[in-house]
C-alpha cells in the first residue's frame, strides 16, 4: 500500500479554534475506527515588517518567545488531552514554522489524511470556507477532510459531501467519500459543478 494508505498517519491542522477542535474530534473517530496515529499540527505564522520568518530561523530569532511558547502549550495540551481521553491511540502534537496552507500541503506528503476545520482563528464568520482550508485542499498530497462545526443545539448525524468532475482524482474522492459516508452511517452527497 502507498505511503497514504490506511497505516499512514492521520494529520490535524490545529489552532485551537473551535473548527479546529471539531476537526480534532472528527480525526479521533476516524483513529479509533482504524488504529492510526494522530498528528496536530499548528502552524505558526509569524509576520514582521520585514515579511515571513520563517523555517530556518533558530529560536532565539523569534520576535515574542512567550507567544511561541503558548503556542507550543496549546497544542501541546490539546494532544495530551486527546490521548489521556482516547486510551490505545498515539496522538502527539507540533508546532511547525511558516504559511499554514503551505506548511501543510508539505506536510501532506507523509500523511494518510489530512484534516481541517472549515475555519480557523483568522476566518471570517460568513465565509463556507476558510482560505487555508480551500488552498490545502486543491494542493495536498493525500486525501484532505474538512470538517464543519455543527451548532450547538443540532443532534443531526452529518453527512459527507464530495465534489466530482470525472477525473481520476476525483473518482477517489467519491471511494474515500463512500467508504467514509458507509462508515459512519450517514448520507452522502456527490456534488458536480
Amino acid at each position: 500500500m502507498s505511503e497514504h494508505g490506511a497505516g499512514a498517519e492521520i494529520l490535524v491542522g490545529y489552532d485551537g479554534s473551535p473548527d479546529a477542535a471539531a476537526a480534532l474530534e472528527w480525526a479521533l473517530d476516524q483513529a479509533r475506527h482504524d488504529g492510526r496515529p494522530v498528528r496536530l499540527a499548528y502552524v505558526f505564522e509569524w509576520l514582521t515588517v520585514a515579511g515571513w520568518v520563517g523555517p530556518g530561523v533558530t529560536p532565539g530569532m523569534w520576535p515574542d518567545e512567550q507567544a511561541r511558547r503558548q503556542v507550543e502549550e496549546l497544542v501541546g495540551k490539546a494532544a495530551a488531552d486527546a490521548a489521556a481521553s482516547n486510551p490505545g491511540l498515539d496522538v502527539r502534537g507540533e508546532v511547525l514554522d511558516g504559511p499554514p496552507a503551505l506548511i501543510l500541503e508539505e506536510a501532506s506528503t507523509q500523511a494518510g489524511l489530512l484534516v481541517l476545520g472549515s475555519r480557523g482563528h483568522g476566518g471570517f464568520a460568513g465565509l463556507l470556507a476558510g482560505s487555508t482550508a480551500v488552498n490545502v485542499t486543491a494542493h495536498a498530497h493525500c486525501p484532505v477532510v474538512v470538517v464543519r462545526r455543527r451548532p450547538a443545539e443540532s443532534d443531526r448525524a452529518g453527512h459527507v459531501a464530495v465534489g466530482v468532475d470525472g477525473s481520476e482524482h476525483s473518482l477517489l474522492a467519491l471511494g474515500f467519500a463512500f467508504e467514509q459516508a458507509a462508515l459512519r452511517r450517514v448520507p452522502l452527497h456527490v456534488v458536480r459543478a
